[in-house]
């Protein structure tokens, strides 16, 4: 079966900073508009949060292929 995944490497200060107060949003250039967060985990290889993301831009993998890494810029805009 074929995926269409990025890994979305965050850094946990950054994603604690982000939710511990105010509402924020990601800014509509930083992925795909179909994107959706299909899972999470903790690397302690990198010491991020990986999202696992899905869309229909990204090129297909391959069932138990290495999910490659999502290399563009994330935007994130705080709103309150």
């Amino acid at each position: 079966m074929l995926h269409r995944y990025k890994l979305v490497p965050i850094a946990p200060d950054t994603l604690f900073n982000l939710v511990k107060g105010g509402t924020f949003e990601v800014m509509e250039n930083s992925f795909p508009k179909d994107s959706k967060v299909i899972n999470f985990f903790l690397s302690f290889e990198t010491n991020t949060i990986m999202l696992v993301v899905e869309s229909k831009e990204f090129e297909e993998v391959l069932e138990g292929a290495t999910i490659p890494l999502y290399t563009g810029d994330i935007l994130i805009k705080k709103i309150k």
